[in-house]
């Protein structure tokens, strides 16, 4: 998917591609939600400067954001705008090492893929989903 001309195309058909795209990923999510769950919630716990200095209060990070990213991952839906934006900081926070988020590697070509931040995203995405957590502090 990342050969299509995505500049050339019109903001709905970009919606489109996003709802064909969560319809298929869905069941694979489903299947490692818990696991994620789990993985924001140490992320919380372990880059609580980095999100502080993303601009959240401290109180929040340290009393309620571990269980605010953990149950929202968990129910499969976000019940505020805040809850939303608290799991994609502390996503962001797990994978700062990546150099570029809009890029997605997943459906292309392994003869045609470039290399990129040595890597991070093409085995960090996949090995943090079965028990390796490159990015976990020592």
């Amino acid at each position: 998917m990342d050969s299509i001309p995505w500049d050339t195309l019109s903001w709905s058909l970009h919606r489109g591609m996003r709802d064909i795209i969560l319809g298929f990923g869905k069941p694979c999510m489903d299947l490692h939600r818990g696991q994620l769950a789990d993985i924001l919630r140490q992320t919380v716990e372990q880059r609580r400067k980095t999100l502080v200095a993303r601009g959240w209060a401290s109180g929040m990070v340290l009393h309620h954001m571990p269980d605010v990213v953990h149950s929202t991952v968990v129910a499969r839906h976000g019940d505020s705008g805040d809850a939303v934006q608290a799991v994609v900081d502390t996503a962001c926070a797990l994978v700062h090492a990546a150099c570029n988020l809009d890029e997605t590697h997943f459906w292309r070509d392994a003869n045609n893929a470039s290399s990129f931040a040595d890597g991070a995203q093409e085995w960090g995405c996949a090995s943090i989903l079965y028990g390796y957590n490159p990015f976990a502090l020592p």
